[in-house]
């Protein structure tokens, strides 16, 4: 492996003004432009029903079984974030600059689909989904927690197409 295989890597990176840490991930820059005007076109937005094929195998989910049809519908779903900022597999750890202090970025990146309705804000959800929402962010917590290299966890939501980041 030579330098250049250094760089795909994210790394956890030590600013050195103002001593706080950073995450630095190559990966990100492989998002498509195109992606946040897409997810408000059904047919090609990856969090719209019928359209779970793009998006990687889920790690968790919330079904119901329809009432009418018997067919198993889901309410919460979570996937692996397809451009992570943190990687499971990366190096052990490396300094691939001496003017930075760091450390390789090992971690995980889920994204959690919060409704079948993902462009619906928590305001407008009927209380029970938020029940949902909420117990798979505490059972998901809980599963990462067990993970001895990870220390830290972190819950954001972007709240509009435009969010991304």
């Amino acid at each position: 492996m030579d330098v250049n295989d250094f760089e795909q890597f994210p790394e956890f990176r030590k600013d050195a003004l103002t001593d706080l840490w950073v995450i630095i991930s190559p990966e990100r820059q492989k998002r498509p432009i195109k992606a946040k005007e897409q997810r408000n076109d059904r047919q090609n937005c990856p969090f719209c029903v019928g359209n779970e094929h793009m998006t990687p195998p889920e790690v968790d989910s919330i079904y119901e079984i329809e009432r009418k049809t018997n067919k198993k519908r889901w309410l919460v779903r979570v996937v692996p974030n397809k451009y992570p900022a943190l990687k499971n597999d990366s190096l052990k750890s490396f300094d691939k600059n001496s003017v930075f202090i760091s450390l390789s970025g090992i971690g995980s990146h889920e994204v959690v689909i919060e409704s079948p309705d993902h462009n619906s804000n928590w305001l407008s959800m009927p209380v029970d989904q938020l029940k949902l929402i909420f117990s798979i962010y505490i059972k998901r917590l809980r599963i990462l927690r067990k993970k001895k290299h990870l220390k830290y966890a972190l819950i954001f939501k972007n709240s509009s197409p435009r969010a991304g980041a």
